[in-house]
């Protein structure tokens, strides 16, 4: 069986001048995140397991997914020219990252725990405050990923998977 070659191309015209500028705020923001996350990777486990019930294995699974998100994202963020899988898995995994931020931190609000998003910093405790960064962080994400043009990626990638399956005889 033969297989489409996958080819990088440009990424899709923005919905709004801004987008491009909106989309390297929050590629530096996930960066500095991912940054403080790794550098101080010992304490963000640690608090991850004080705010989270579980095992440490649940802890180490939401720990990978944050990390992976925050770095997957920069391609799609920065408009690297890539694919159109992974553009749509890079916007995906823009808006998954503060989104898990997000229930860690309505999970853990009114604990004296330490915040593990910040990583190195250990011993900023969890609040309302961050409750409010993190939402405000994730609808300034969810809007920059809708003005990169989410949706021109995921039409023309479901076209295509749409083309080989007819070319196919599946349809």
């Amino acid at each position: 069986m033969k297989y489409p070659k996958v080819v990088a191309t440009k990424p899709p015209k923005p919905l709004s001048k801004s987008a491009p500028l909106f989309g390297k705020v929050a590629a530096v923001v996930m960066a500095l995140f991912a940054i403080m996350q790794l550098a101080g990777v010992n304490y963000m486990i640690d608090s991850l397991y004080q705010q989270l019930s579980g095992s440490a294995v649940w802890v180490a699974v939401v720990a990978g997914v944050v990390l992976l998100s925050e770095i997957m994202s920069i391609p799609f963020l920065m408009r690297y020219k890539t694919s159109e899988l992974a553009r749509l898995v890079g916007g995906f995994f823009a808006v998954l990252g503060p989104w898990v931020w997000l229930l860690v931190v309505i999970w853990s609000v009114g604990t004296e725990a330490s915040a593990a998003q910040f990583g190195i910093f250990h011993r900023i405790t969890v609040g309302w405050w961050l409750l409010a960064l993190n939402g405000l962080w994730l609808v300034f994400n969810f809007y920059t990923v809708k003005q990169l043009g989410i949706e021109k990626t995921w039409r023309t990638l479901s076209d295509k998977v749409h083309e080989l399956k007819k070319a196919k005889g599946k349809i």
